[in-house]
C-alpha cells in the first residue's frame, strides 16, 4: 500500500499538467525557470501569467504573480508555475475529476478573512484527487477567525483510494487560525482512505486538526519521507481509524520543545507544549531567606524559544562572600544576566529543566553584632587560601578582659561560623592558627 501511494501523487501531478493545460510548446517546460509566460486556469478561464484579468470572484495581478479570491465558487484553480493565492469571504474550489488546486511549482496560499475550503474532485475510473497538489513548496496560512478546510477527493472504485488532501514535495501550514486536513474517503469494500498530507518535508506551525481518510482500511495522516515537524501545542495528528499510528512513511517525526501523548486506542497523537524550569541556586548564599528560586513556563506558539530572564532581579547574598556571577551546567558563566535566554535541547524532554549556581569570591571574616549577639562568619575559601587550620573568636570587656571564647579547628568545604552573647562586650578579636597553634596571619 505505501509503495502505491507514494508514486500516486507524482504520476497524478504528470498527467494532470500534461493532460489538462493545452499550451503552446516553450511555455509548457517546467524545467526551464527562465522560460515565462505560463497558464494558469480559474475554473474554465485560462490566461498567461504576464496578463491582468478578473472573473466572477476573482482578480489576477500579474506584476505581483497575485490572485485573489473573494467570495468565489467555482471550479479547479491550475498553474503551470509559481502563484500566489489571497482568499477572502467565503470560498469554495471544487470541480469533479480535478484537483482543487494544481501548481507545478511553488503555491503560497494566504486565507486572510473568512473561510476557505478546497475539496479534491472524486474519480469515477480512478484515485481520489488532493484538494491540494503541488510539485514544489505548498505554504498554507490562515488569520485568526478564517478557518481553512482542505478534504481529498472520495473514490468509490475497486482498486484505488481516496484522494490525499495535501501532496507536495514541503508542506508548510502557518497561523494562528484554524486548519483542518482531511484525506479523501474510499467507499469501495476493500480500498484505503487518502493521507491528510502527503510530502517528503512537513512543517506545522499553526492549530489544526490533521486525519486520515476514511475506508475499509484506515489511512494514516500524515505520509512523511524525510521528516514532519510540529510546534503548534494545539495541533492534532489522527489516523481514521483504531489501532492504526498517526504518521508512515520512511521520515522522523520532530516536535520541538512539546511532548506528544498517544491516546489508549494508538490512533491518534495529542501534542502538549512542555513545561520548562530554570532554577537559581544559592550555593550558601540567600534571597529573600530562600536559598533558590525557580522560574516556571510553557513554551507555546508564541513562545517557541524560552523567554527571557533578568537574573539581576534575584540579588542573592552571602555572607564573608561577593557574588561574581550565575554558572551554566557546563562551567561557563552567563554572559547577561539582565538578558538571559536558557538554551534547552527542544528534543529532548529532560532537557526543559536548568540549574543556574551562584559565584562566590571569598571577601575575608567578619564579624556582626545584633542586640548583644556577636557572629563571626570566616569563608571557607578565605581559609583554604590563607592556610588556616584553627580558628578562635573571643569577646573583651572594656578593661580587656576576656569575656567568651570559642574555638575550633576548619574542615575543608565549609565556612566557619561563631556565636556568641554578652552585654558587656567591647570589643572582640579573631586569631587564626595553624596545627600547631601558631598564628598564621
Amino acid at each position: 500500500m505505501s509503495c502505491k501511494k507514494r508514486l500516486l501523487p507524482i504520476m497524478l501531478s504528470f498527467f494532470l499538467l500534461v493532460s489538462y493545460i493545452s499550451m503552446p510548446a516553450y511555455a509548457n517546460s517546467a524545467n526551464s525557470a527562465s522560460i515565462e509566460p505560463y497558464i494558469i486556469y480559474v475554473g474554465n478561464d485560462g490566461f498567461y501569467s504576464d496578463t491582468n484579468t478578473a472573473g466572477d470572484g476573482w482578480e489576477y495581478d500579474a506584476e505581483q504573480g497575485l490572485l485573489d479570491l473573494y467570495n468565489y465558487h467555482g471550479g479547479s484553480i491550475v498553474a503551470n508555475g509559481d502563484l500566489t493565492i489571497w482568499t477572502g469571504g467565503e470560498c469554495v474550489i471544487q470541480e469533479d475529476g480535478y484537483p482543487g488546486i494544481l501548481c507545478n511549482g511553488d503555491l503560497e496560499l494566504f486565507n486572510t478573512i473568512g473561510i476557505l475550503t478546497i475539496y479534491g474532485g472524486t474519480s469515477d475510473s480512478g484515485h481520489g484527487y488532493p484538494a491540494v497538489s503541488v510539485t514544489g513548496v505548498a505554504e498554507i496560512e490562515t488569520l485568526p477567525y478564517a478557518p481553512i478546510t482542505l478534504i481529498g477527493g472520495s473514490c468509490a472504485n475497486e482498486g484505488y483510494y481516496g484522494g490525499d488532501a495535501v501532496v507536495a514535495s514541503t508542506a508548510v501550514f502557518l497561523g494562528t487560525g484554524d486548519v483542518t486536513v482531511t484525506g479523501g474517503t474510499a467507499t469501495a469494500a476493500s480500498e484505503f482512505g487518502g493521507y491528510a498530507v502527503s510530502a517528503d518535508k512537513v512543517f506545522i506551525y499553526s492549530n489544526g486538526c490533521f486525519t486520515g481518510g476514511a475506508g475499509a482500511y484506515a489511512s494514516e495522516a500524515i505520509y512523511m519521507r524525510e521528516y514532519c515537524m510540529i510546534s503548534h501545542s494545539s495541533a492534532t495528528v489522527q489516523a481514521s481509524g483504531a489501532g492504526l499510528s498517526a504518521f508512515t512513511g520512511d521520515g522522523i517525526l520532530s516536535i520541538p520543545y512539546a511532548d506528544f501523548i498517544r491516546t489508549d486506542d494508538f490512533s491518534s497523537w495529542e501534542f502538549t507544549a512542555r513545561d520548562y524550569a530554570v532554577t537559581l541556586d544559592g550555593a550558601g548564599g540567600t534571597f529573600e531567606d530562600q536559598t533558590s528560586v525557580t522560574y516556571d513556563a510553557s513554551f507555546d506558539f508564541w513562545n517557541i524559544s524560552p523567554e527571557e530572564i533578568d537574573l539581576t532581579e534575584c540579588t542573592f547574598t552571602r555572607t564573608g562572600y561577593q557574588f561574581t556571577g550565575w554558572m551554566l551546567p557546563d562551567g561557563t558563566v552567563v554572559d547577561s544576566p539582565e538578558e538571559y535566554i536558557p538554551e534547552f535541547d527542544p528534543y529532548d524532554a529532560a532537557g526543559t529543566n536548568i540549574t543556574l549556581t551562584a559565584v562566590w569570591e571569598a571577601v575575608g571574616p567578619t564579624v556582626t553584632s545584633t542586640n548583644n549577639t556577636f557572629t563571626a562568619m570566616v569563608p571557607n575559601d578565605w581559609c583554604a587560601e590563607n592556610g588556616v587550620e584553627k580558628i578562635l573568636f573571643a569577646l573583651y570587656n572594656s578593661s580587656g578582659k576576656l569575656l567568651l571564647c570559642d574555638a575550633t579547628e576548619w574542615e575543608s568545604g565549609n565556612d566557619i561560623q561563631f556565636i556568641l552573647n554578652s552585654d558587656e562586650c567591647a570589643h572582640y578579636q579573631l586569631f587564626f592558627l595553624n596545627d600547631d597553634w601558631a598564628p598564621v596571619l
